[in-house]
């Protein structure tokens, strides 16, 4: 059986984001319903823009109340609005094909108004859509045609949001020193209309530029940077956001307890507002902190009440990375029928929503089953298909675990060059990455290609490097291996007590990990929720 792989299949998003300038918000929130007047539409939208994030339901409701009543009028703008406000729902919910259709229609009634800003923000909202699609180049020309509308309106917040967005384009096109360019034009004019909150958001959008650009230290600067304005503006749900990306990026550096703190801080930030959405996804990364430090039981029910906040928001994407997290872990407790149900669930659900990233990560998780399973021809065909993906997405990170998975296959066929070959490269990447955790993985696999040619000096240089960093990281599945392994070399070289005592610690360690108490009350919070 090929060795199983610590790959987590989790959502670990920095978010970038993307800014809605439908219309001027009404600051209050009133939850009273509105009796039905006569033309009313703009009070039905400004409640159903009120509600887009918290209440879909009720957003929808005052949306198609606001379209009815502005058809009734001939009120062309509240139309327009009404559209947006759904089109916004179902972006919300990550339904972006839905979106693009409640965007196209109000893009048909622009015609028929003069209304530059409005025109402006309707391509602003189609451009966002596009890059969800993955084609940013036609994000970019929406992008492009709405400057040029809120450049004739005069609008600084739109022409501000607009840069924003580009920057987000040269971001994913990896253009970082004109993403750069942008956001600073971005920050340069909310200063000027004193929109710090604006700020904070492309202060983020930096902190992102920085971490793509292998610069942890100068993200986490920035990242800083937006949450001291967010603090002094009392925004809960900026906290929650900067302090989730704070958390992500020691999360990337193996810093597990400090990345763990911060996920706690934005859970108590986000508690405070009504983004279900980003509950789920704090909790989700709450919960792969603690499968990385193999915490399984708090693991599971953490992307156990993740999955219900999802679906309790009709959030497909969040709801197939739920089934993605859970499924590895029946994966890493070896219960493959399980495993594979939720994982086929996952990828059925990323398909529907077009999401190339969800599903590339799919084809590793069925790779890395196949495997375990020792279907090692169909785990290989999934490995490839992701490779695919992931080289036209420019996902360095899961090139690195593909080369990984692949190198452990090639292990088990004792084609030992391959398999060295594939360690390699994925280690290389993951140095340039700065990625200690997985560089302890690589480090052990690599030690146990030479175990096996039989040079057990330098297969012992190897798992010692790879066991400083496990031990410093905390990262118990590395630990279990290195004993084990180390136990082995002993063996060979005929030293039985040293042998002995390397096993005793393999197996208090792996007991550690996985017992039946465990297994038990994990199958306990699963059977409940099933």
């Amino acid at each position: 059986m090929v060795r199983k792989t610590l790959h987590n299949l989790v959502i670990l998003t920095l978010s970038v984001f993307i800014h809605f300038v439908c219309y001027a918000q009404d600051k209050e929130d009133n939850n009273k319903e509105i009796p039905s007047v006569t033309d009313q539409s703009s009070i039905y939208n400004a409640q159903a823009k009120n509600y887009r994030k918290t209440d879909f339901a009720k957003s929808i409701l005052y949306a198609k109340k606001a379209l009815d009543d502005a058809e009734t009028h001939n009120n062309v703008n509240e139309q327009i609005k009404a559209y947006m406000n759904m089109g916004d729902v179902a972006y919300f919910q990550s339904n972006i094909p839905e979106s693009q259709i409640h965007y196209s229609s109000a893009l048909e009634l622009c015609k028929q108004t003069v209304n530059d800003t409005l025109k402006a923000d309707v391509l602003s909202n189609i451009g966002s859509n596009y890059i969800h699609f993955g084609d940013l180049e036609t994000a970019k020309v929406y992008y492009q045609d709405a400057l040029l509308l809120y450049e004739k309106a005069e609008d600084i917040n739109g022409i501000g949001n607009t840069y924003n967005n580009l920057g987000i384009i040269n971001l994913y096109n990896n253009e970082l020193q004109e993403a750069e360019n942008n956001f600073t034009k971005s920050i340069e004019l909310k200063k000027e209309i004193d929109n710090q909150k604006d700020v904070a958001l492309a202060l983020n959008n930096i902190g992102v530029l920085n971490k793509d650009l292998n610069n942890p230290e100068g993200a986490l600067t920035y990242f800083e940077e937006a949450e001291i304005i967010y603090n002094e503006l009392e925004d809960h749900n900026g906290m929650a956001e900067v302090n989730n990306n704070i958390g992500l990026i020691h999360f990337s550096l193996g810093n597990n307890n400090t990345a763990l703190n911060y996920f706690k801080k934005a859970l108590k930030h986000v508690k405070n507002t009504n983004n279900k959405k980003l509950l789920c996804e704090v909790g989700i990364n709450c919960g792969a902190v603690y499968e990385n430090q193999a915490r399984y039981e708090k693991a599971i029910n953490q992307y156990h009440e993740s999955l219900e906040i999802a679906e309790k928001i009709d959030n497909q994407s969040l709801l197939a990375h739920s089934c993605n997290n859970i499924a590895n872990i029946y994966m890493k407790m070896d219960n493959y029928s399980k495993s594979l149900e939720y994982l086929l669930k996952s990828e059925e659900l990323f398909t529907a929503i077009g999401d190339q990233e969800g599903i590339a990560l799919c084809y590793i998780g069925l790779g890395n089953i196949y495997s375990n399973m020792g279907l090692n021809e169909k785990a290989i065909e999934y490995y490839k298909l992701s490779m695919v993906v992931n080289e036209s997405l420019g996902k360095s990170e899961r090139l690195a675990e593909i080369h990984q998975n692949i190198g452990a296959l090639y292990e088990f066929n004792n084609d030992l060059d391959l398999a060295k070959e594939h360690y390699e490269a994925s280690l290389n990447i993951n140095k340039e990455l700065g990625f200690e955790d997985k560089i302890a993985k690589n480090l052990m696999t690599l030690g146990s290609i030479y175990k096996i040619e039989k040079k057990y000096d330098k297969a012992e240089v190897f798992y010692k490097k790879s066991y400083n960093i496990a031990r410093q990281l905390g990262q118990k599945e590395i630990l279990v291996q290195y004993f084990k392994n180390m136990s082995e070399i002993y063996y060979e070289r005929n030293d039985y007590k040293t042998a002995i005592e390397f096993l005793f610690d393999h197996n208090s360690t792996k007991d550690s990990i996985i017992n039946k108490d465990i297994n038990k009350q994990i199958t306990e919070i699963m059977t409940k929720y099933e």
